[in-house]
């Protein structure tokens, strides 16, 4: 099982956002998403100062990032733009995660269709939230997140669905029938998961987004540690 732990830029600081990121690669985390909660529906600018920052020290390594407040046809275009206007300068990100496909209030086959066309970013895996929570679509009923999966697989690289210690059985149910309805497609679950519920998800998901960063390096290490001992 894959895992990627999210990187928060708080109080604008890309250095301290580069070093966690670091220090989850170093550890032996599959990559990173970074993103910016507090900025990033205003100005994209700081995420990709830190996105390039990091991506400068670690060429060869995954990093994601998540364009808070962006749905997928938004996100695409702006990262286009981004790129485009950086004359190369800007590298494309391994993953661009997007919470709800249904945000722009456009088909959600628009953004992976703008994204495969564009050389820039077509390497760039598209991860679209499904049943994701704060959503509209959000849901717990296995039948209705079976649906949404089948709905939008076709639209995203990774389907991405929320799951966290909230919910003591982390909604498995749910989960497998979205792995299910996801065929040969990728299932991914984002949420505040701990080591000890992590074996729960063994065998039904990919990979795991960890929404909380653990700033005890030898708990994060024993987490990442974890997920790469329990099969897909």
């Amino acid at each position: 099982m894959k895992i990627f732990p999210t990187i928060q830029i708080i109080d604008r600081d890309t250095q301290a956002a580069s070093r966690k990121s670091r220090s989850a690669i170093e550890l032996g985390a599959d990559g990173v998403y970074l993103i910016d909660e507090y900025n990033g529906n205003l100005n994209n600018r700081i995420l990709f100062e830190t996105y390039q920052r990091l991506r400068t020290d670690s060429s060869d390594k995954y990093i994601g990032i998540n364009m808070f407040g962006f749905g997928p046809h938004g996100a695409i275009l702006a990262l286009a733009k981004s790129i485009s206007a950086s004359k190369d300068v800007l590298l494309p990100p391994s993953g661009l995660w997007v919470s709800d496909m249904y945000q722009d209030d456009l088909h959600p086959s628009v953004a992976i269709e703008i994204k495969n066309s564009d050389p820039n970013i077509k390497n760039t895996r598209l991860l679209g939230g499904v049943a994701y929570k704060y959503t509209n679509t959000y849901t717990e009923d296995p039948i209705k997140a079976s649906y949404e999966t089948e709905r939008l697989k076709d639209y995203v690289d990774v389907v991405v669905t929320s799951a966290d210690n909230y919910n003591k059985d982390l909604m498995i149910n749910k989960i497998i029938a979205m792995k299910k309805a996801a065929g040969s497609k990728p299932v991914a679950v984002a949420g505040v998961i701990s080591a000890q519920s992590l074996p729960q998800l063994e065998g039904i998901v990919d990979e795991v987004i960890l929404l909380e960063y653990y700033s005890n390096q030898q708990k994060l290490d024993e987490i990442i540690q974890l997920a790469h001992s329990l099969a897909n």
